[in-house]
């Protein structure tokens, strides 16, 4: 990522406001990839919200990474995932 890239990316949340970072960061030990993911609960009706899109927009613009959203459900429960599409 590099340091120029990373101070960047700490400043987002002192200087944007109404943005939500990302649940989860991972990254290769070498960290030769980054990407985010987001998680949201079926069972509670959880949805992404703009501030987090936005955010996690941000990132992947930026850092030149992939952003992941999983969807949280129990076991054995059926579930249809619906496409998720914002436009800014």
């Amino acid at each position: 990522m590099g340091e120029e890239k990373f101070e960047f990316c700490k400043n987002i949340y002192k200087n944007i406001k109404n943005i939500k970072e990302p649940d989860l960061l991972q990254y290769m030990p070498d960290y030769s990839e980054i990407r985010f993911a987001e998680s949201k609960r079926v069972d509670t009706h959880d949805e992404l919200r703009e501030n987090r899109v936005r955010c996690l927009a941000l990132y992947a613009l930026i850092l030149d990474c992939k952003v992941d959203v999983f969807e949280i459900l129990k076991v054995g429960k059926k579930h249809e995932p619906k496409l998720i599409t914002w436009e800014f």
